[in-house]
């Protein structure tokens, strides 16, 4: 471990011994391979007559999180996680940013907020499901920062789902010339809807009815 992230950069040489053969120091971990893959290690100390002082330390495991797990475009998806580098004011330390992307299937380029974690590793956010995604469909949602020379990536990856369109009618049956009201949800937003049927029959009112903020939109045709 580098000096600088020892004793507040002061360098090991400042780290004294008493006569009782006891001392103290601060140390920040690097962000490196070893320190992002959680499990077991030792903490090993080497004095400069080459004794050595042993103890076990525990690296979490990172989580993501995504609330709710499915929801229509355009919707806020909040992201919440643990086990992230922390944000630290001490000498030596790097901040990192935790991007977080929301990647859908078929789309080109991806929805992307910046985060930092807190003093205790803890990250959250909103980012809302990109109105071009597929409907239905599964997609990812990704949480990615940088380790310290030699860099690379750590990517912890969680599933979301874009559920499909729904329909509905305001009568469940009725002869011909009835008068029925259409309504849908989960539809893109913004859009004219291009066509309504019923069986093979054309039955799109006039003027065409078009999808709100929502995705949503009411229409009502005659049973021909």
């Amino acid at each position: 471990i580098a000096d600088a992230k020892i004793n507040d950069s002061r360098g090991l040489a400042s780290i004294n011994i008493d006569g009782g053969g006891n001392w103290s120091t601060s140390l920040v971990l690097p962000v490196t391979a070893t320190t992002t893959t959680a499990g077991s290690y030792e903490l090993k100390v080497t004095d400069n007559y080459g004794r050595e002082g042993v103890i076990k330390t525990t690296i979490p495991a990172r989580s993501l999180k995504i609330s709710p797990e499915e929801g229509r475009v355009g919707t806020p998806v909040s992201i919440t996680g643990t086990g992230y580098p922390v944000n630290n004011t001490k000498s030596g330390a790097t901040n990192t940013t935790v991007n977080v992307e929301y990647r859908a299937v078929g789309v080109v380029g991806a929805t992307t907020i910046s985060v930092q974690a807190d003093a205790s590793g803890n990250i959250q956010g909103t980012l809302n499901v990109p109105t071009n995604t597929s409907i239905p469909s599964t997609n990812t949602v990704q949480a990615t920062y940088a380790t310290e020379a030699p860099a690379t990536n750590v990517v912890t990856t969680v599933t979301h789902r874009v559920p499909r369109a729904e329909v509905k009618l305001d009568k469940s049956g009725g002869v011909q010339g009835t008068r029925v009201n259409l309504s849908g949800g989960g539809f893109r937003a913004f859009v004219n809807v291009e066509r309504i049927r019923f069986g093979e029959l054309n039955v799109t009112p006039s003027p065409t009815p078009s999808t709100g903020t929502n995705g949503d939109f009411k229409a009502d045709f005659i049973v021909p």
